[in-house]
């Protein structure tokens, strides 16, 4: 991983996105056995009620554009080196990345380097899954799919389509965003059920997705994705940042050890339960469960790294040259699980925090 690429990946999620970080787990079925294999014990459902109505076109339109007003005067400060305006917009791994990349902008400024201003963003929304109460027991979160503007930019794919994950809000008014993810286009995003149908999962749907949970989080150490129709996303992450045109010699391996999100006695997020955790959300769309898995995670690169002055004055790493590198970072998915297939990965990120 060269030193431009570290200063890409972690300035990667400024300017964004509320979930409770509690630890306390629900009476779910741990998803692996000793061996590591994906098990079918039975899960026990937490007591939900049923769903009433979820969000609207209309007002996802309008859900987005009160984001927007709070997210721009923050992004605003942000170019201040202001972090204070991040909280009441973004939640959850996009605020910790916000505030990752608010103070490495600033150390940037210190050491002496030009960092450009961040423009203000503008959501489109495109289509939505979710925001009725009680899906999974933790409050109503939605899954979108978005594009961006950015006034006066033709910048080449910026009109490309995204999934956000927002939480927290009621109505159209104080959603928050928790991922901002790449979208996977070769996966399709199932439609939403209509007004009044029960989104709750039955077990055997949280069983399935307590098992590909776990595929996930051992997907990401071993790189087997045999489990999964469509899971771009294990490629991608398994070789962010690492060089591949020059110096093949120095070329690095990247490995994650991960916990879910909110999960402060650190359990290997691969054997924990995390289905009715703050780590795993879900719901029931047309014909299949979707799901946000938010792992929080060690991103450890061994090879050749340069680790430039400002991130190590972020990060807490010595600045050079280094032939292991460990930081704290934040991995999410947007899962489908058809009724009938294998699930795929529709979304992904990986967004860097500022040292626990």
């Amino acid at each position: 991983m060269t030193a431009a690429t570290a200063l890409a990946v972690a300035l990667a999620g400024c300017g964004g996105a509320a979930t409770s970080t509690s630890t306390s787990r629900s009476s779910v079925a741990p998803p692996t056995t000793s061996a590591g294999s994906a098990t079918t014990t039975p899960v026990t459902p937490t007591s939900v009620t049923a769903a009433t109505t979820g969000v609207t076109p209309s007002q996802l339109t309008e859900l987005f554009s009160d984001y927007d007003r709070r997210n721009n005067p923050a992004l605003a400060k942000a170019n201040r080196d202001d972090p204070s305006g991040w909280a009441t917009a973004d939640d959850g791994p996009v605020l910790a990345s916000d505030l990752f990349s608010t103070a490495l902008r600033k150390a940037m400024k210190e050491s002496g380097t030009k960092v450009d201003s961040s423009p203000a963003w503008y959501h489109r929304p495109v289509a939505s899954v979710g925001g009725a109460e009680n899906a999974d027991g933790l409050g109503p979160w939605v899954l979108a799919r978005v594009r961006s503007d950015v006034p006066g930019d033709d910048e080449p794919g910026r009109d490309e389509e995204y999934l956000r994950v927002m939480t927290g809000g009621s109505g159209t008014r104080g959603w928050k965003m928790f991922a901002s993810l790449r979208r996977d286009t070769l996966v399709p995003v199932p439609a939403d059920l209509p007004a009044g149908a029960d989104v709750r999962l039955t077990p055997e749907q949280r069983q399935k997705l307590a098992n590909t949970a776990s595929e996930v989080v051992y997907a990401l150490g071993n790189g087997n994705v045999d489990a999964f129709g469509q899971a771009n996303a294990i490629v991608d992450l398994r070789t962010a940042g690492i060089e591949t045109d020059s110096r093949p010699d120095l070329n690095g391996r990247i490995s994650y050890q991960c916990w879910g999100w909110g999960d402060r006695t650190r359990q290997n997020a691969a054997s924990a339960v995390l289905v009715g955790t703050p780590a795993l959300r879900s719901q029931r769309a047309v014909g299949a469960t979707v799901a946000l898995l938010t792992l929080d995670c060690d991103w450890t690169t061994s090879g050749y790294v340069d680790v430039p002055e400002p991130l190590a004055k972020v990060t807490g790493l010595s600045p050079g040259e280094h032939r292991s590198v460990r930081t704290a970072s934040a991995v999410q998915f947007a899962l489908v699980l058809p009724d009938r297939g294998k699930p795929s990965i529709a979304g992904w990120d990986l967004r860097w925090q500022l040292p626990r």
